[in-house]
């Protein structure tokens, strides 16, 4: 199993700014991927 995961960049559309989709995206992917560290 691969231990690090690096995350380069998220984008959200402007109108979808501010509402927490980013936010629900990273969440998805740290309680979904078998990894156990995510680098920025």
């Amino acid at each position: 199993m691969k231990s690090t995961c690096c995350i380069e960049a998220i984008a959200t559309d402007p109108a979808s700014r501010g509402i927490g989709v980013a936010s629900a995206l990273l969440n998805y992917v740290f309680d979904h991927l078998p990894f156990r560290v995510f680098n920025f």
